[in-house]
């Protein structure tokens, strides 16, 4: 396993995948190594040796991992561990280690009945929370507090460009002027003004 990390690492050093990728699929290859800790080499795992492979995960197997989360992990968690498993062992057939052909129970669920740890913000959802900011911004009683003035405003420019281009907040808050690339020169950004 210590050549398909090394192999991963190369490709974040390459930009081919985000280094939080590269730590969810380590997070993976601990549970596999686990998993599969009876069998000394890939040669003798059966074909057919993740058919349990969520009842174990949601059994015993999931608290060491998780100390603060109260539940088993869900379909979509197993799924993605299970196609981390996949990438390990396609990855071994190309570098012609011998392996047997898997068979990975995928679970099936329906999107559309799948709850999101965290649910994108829907249309309605930004507006009120925008017009909410800009009456917030406006307030005199607030602007009377000059302290508080440009950091409001910071604050509203911070939410705005996480809204609109899909950033995390610590991507965010790495983020420099040296990073932004100007298009045009004839371009325009509109600050808005604080009275005192």
């Amino acid at each position: 396993i210590s050549g398909y990390t090394q192999y991963l690492q190369e490709l974040v050093e390459t930009d081919q995948i985000k280094k939080h990728t590269l730590q969810c699929k380590n997070t993976s290859l601990k549970k596999l190594i686990e998993y599969l800790a009876p069998y000394e080499k890939p040669s003798d795992i059966p074909n057919n040796i993740f058919i349990d492979y969520t009842k174990w995960r949601r059994t015993k197997n999931w608290t060491k991992y998780h100390k603060n989360n109260s539940r088993p992990p869900s379909d979509l968690t197993i799924n993605r561990e299970l196609t981390d498993f996949k990438g390990f062992f396609d990855w071994c057939s190309k570098k012609k280690i011998v392996t047997n052909s898997f068979e990975y129970p995928f679970i099936k669920y329906d999107p559309k009945k799948h709850k999101e740890s965290s649910p994108p913000f829907t249309f309605n959802d930004y507006k009120l929370i925008t017009d909410g900011l800009c009456s917030w911004l406006g307030d005199k009683e607030l602007r009377k507090k000059r302290k508080n003035n440009f950091y409001r405003v910071v604050f509203v420019y911070y939410f705005e460009i996480l809204s609109q281009s899909g950033m995390r907040p610590h991507e965010l808050l790495k983020l420099r002027w040296s990073d932004v690339e100007v298009i045009s020169e004839s371009e325009r950004v509109d600050f808005i003004i604080v009275e005192d």
